[in-house]
C-alpha cells in the first residue's frame, strides 16, 4: 500500500479494496505485501478487515520487516484462506531491499 507518510485514511481504503475483491467461494486466497502498518493499530484493522472476508495473517508471529537506526517495524504480511498447516518467517540476511523478504510455507490440504 501507499507510503507510511500517506494519511492513514488512504491506505485503509486501499485495504478496503483488497478485502472487497475477495468471495466467500473462492476456493483459496492468499494476500500478501507490504502494507506499510507502521503501527499497531494498523496491524489491528488489517487482520479485523481481512478475517471479516476470511483470511488469517500467516505471518503474525514472524516479527519486524523492516529495522533502521533502532527502529524495528512490521510493514509486510502474508494473509490467507486458513491452511491445513503453515510455517512463516523473515529473512533478515538479505540487503536487497529496506525490507526483509517475509516468507510462508502453507499446506493446502487435499481434497478427498
Amino acid at each position: 500500500l501507499d507510503t507510511i507518510w500517506m494519511l492513514p485514511k488512504g491506505g485503509a481504503s486501499q485495504a478496503a479494496y483488497l478485502i472487497g475483491d475477495i468471495t466467500p467461494v473462492d476456493q483459496f486466497t492468499i494476500v500478501g505485501g507490504d502494507f506499510n502498518s507502521w503501527t499497531q493499530g494498523s496491524i489491528n484493522n488489517l487482520e479485523a478487515g481481512f478475517g471479516g472476508a476470511g483470511l488469517e495473517r500467516l505471518t503474525k508471529k514472524s516479527g519486524p520487516t523492516f529495522a533502521s537506526s533502532g527502529l524495528k517495524l512490521t510493514l509486510d504480511h502474508i494473509f490467507s484462506s486458513p491452511p491445513a498447516d503453515f510455517d512463516s518467517g523473515v529473512y533478515r540476511l538479505s540487503n536487497a531491499s529496506d525490507h526483509f523478504p517475509l516468507w510462508a510455507d502453507l499446506e493446502l490440504g487435499r481434497e478427498e
